[in-house]
């Protein structure tokens, strides 16, 4: 949840790809350096993509989409994660 609410927040409700991926990579970092036992060959990318299939994260926004609520949406080339899921308390 820590890594939700630090990439998704009221006014950076979707995050580039890649920018998300380098998040997680720096987050499992701190994890592995604090001695958290994970999945030592996954990275950033592996986790964020297990995430969506196990529905804790919603996919990729189609961007240029008429349901985005975003005043200022990412340009088409730059696919985003939605916090719409991610960042809501269980």
């Amino acid at each position: 949840m820590a890594l939700f609410r630090e990439a998704f927040t009221r006014t950076r409700p979707r995050v580039p790809l890649d920018d998300f991926h380098a998040m997680t990579d720096s987050f499992l970092t701190r994890l592995r350096m604090d001695s958290v036992q994970l999945r030592e060959d996954w990275t950033g990318r592996n986790y964020a993509d297990d995430w969506v299939a196990r529905r804790f994260l919603p996919g990729r926004a189609r961007t240029g989409s008429s349901s985005t609520n975003s005043p200022n949406p990412p340009p088409a080339s730059s696919p985003t994660w939605t916090a719409s899921a991610a960042a809501r308390p269980r």
